[in-house]
């Protein structure tokens, strides 16, 4: 499938054992083992049922709901996520719907009877699945959730309840809690994801984030900084990849400024729902295009003369370069000669040694240093 370093693993949860694959850009096991173990202890999956594995990581949980008989359906919004879940199946020999795609919602004669919910980062976005759980679920189905107190568990399980209708805590272990909401009948639900756009401007354009896309209400201080470095002489007749590229601002600048084509890539399906709108709403899809990748793993093979990133470098709650330091170690054969990858950082991170070694300690340089960012610059 062309993504990186994909590791594979054995945990036993709930007397199963079941193997799986994960690779850098997810959570760790360790992260996430208390909260998915309080699931599997503590949710009701019967034979038959129809269950929807919100958050799916690495599909684990959707292996345990499948072996407990439940015709199974998995959402993340990473394709990471998605292809492991996929990888992770096929190792235990299990049968399930994965969607490389929005939040499936349900519908007449197909709405669900369980959803499992892992309690993800940011209280926004945790609130939109449980929005998207409200609308997958029938009357009377389920929602388990499961995740750290120190997190926002409590609050949560007390939004499903707002939210759905009715919600309680079963059980809390280890700074953990795991609970269950029950979707009602009169309860008034939320906004799915793809109905939550916040429209705001910058850089002189149109913009649409979401919860779930990184600083989704407006832009942020490092992605600023690079901009203000791109202009038309850098950009004017160029092909340019915005990798990494949230709801696209980076990318809808460098087509502003008179880029012959832009490409915009994210595992992120809502970040590429936000992009996508921003190109619409832009006047910019004749010259800008925006689909799914898992770095460079379904990008093509012609050349760019320009990329531009503002790398993530955090997974869940934890500093995570690795991603980074991929993108950066593949930028040089995914450029032009005399191409220009340029991206922006946290001055803690020491991508410009990793740029050094890539690139030629020459051909790296600061275009910007302040007090919290610096953007880099390397050339092959």
């Amino acid at each position: 499938m062309g993504y990186y370093d994909v590791t594979r693993q054995r945990v036993t949860l709930d007397g199963q054992r079941i193997v799986f694959h994960t690779k850098a850009g997810l959570e760790t096991w360790a992260e996430v083992e208390t909260a998915v173990t309080l699931l599997a202890e503590n949710a009701d999956v019967q034979p038959g049922n129809r269950v929807l594995v919100l958050e799916a990581g690495t599909g684990v949980l959707a292996v345990w709901a499948a072996r407990r008989g439940g015709e199974v359906h998995c959402y993340d919004d990473s394709l990471i996520a998605a292809r492991l879940t996929r990888e992770t199946l096929a190792a235990n020999a299990v049968t399930a719907t994965v969607y490389e795609a929005p939040c499936p919602s349900g519908g007449a004669g197909s709405l669900f009877d369980v959803a499992l919910l892992t309690i993800p980062k940011g209280r926004a976005y945790t609130r939109s699945l449980l929005g998207a759980a409200f609308h997958a679920l029938k009357p009377g189905g389920r929602l388990y959730l499961a995740g750290p107190n120190p997190a926002g568990a409590k609050a949560v399980v007390k939004d499903a309840g707002l939210i759905l209708g009715r919600s309680a805590t079963i059980r809390t272990r280890a700074r953990n809690r795991v609970g269950v909401a029950v979707r009602l009948a009169g309860a008034s639900g939320v906004a799915t994801p793809s109905e939550s756009y916040r429209e705001f401007e910058a850089a002189g354009l149109r913009l649409f984030g979401m919860p779930g896309v990184f600083s989704w209400e407006e832009l942020d201080d490092g992605t600023a900084h690079l901009l203000d470095t791109l202009d038309h002489a850098l950009c004017a007749g160029r092909r340019v990849l915005d990798m990494g590229c949230g709801y696209g601002v980076i990318g809808l600048a460098a087509a502003r400024h008179g880029a012959a084509a832009v490409d915009m890539v994210d595992s992120s399906w809502l970040a590429l729902e936000c992009a996508s709108h921003g190109i619409r709403a832009n006047g910019l899809s004749s010259v800008c295009r925006a689909w799914a990748s898992d770095l460079y793993s379904d990008v093509g093979p012609e050349p760019y003369d320009l990329i531009l990133s503002n790398p993530p470098f955090h997974v869940g709650h934890a500093v995570d370069t690795e991603a980074a330091a991929e993108l950066i170690s593949g930028a040089r054969q995914r450029l032009a000669p005399g191409g220009r990858l340029r991206l922006v950082a946290n001055l803690f991170l020491s991508y410009d040694r990793l740029m050094a070694e890539v690139f030629g300690a020459g051909q790296v340089r600061a275009l910007y240093e302040g007090s919290r960012y610096r953007v880099l610059e390397a050339t092959r």
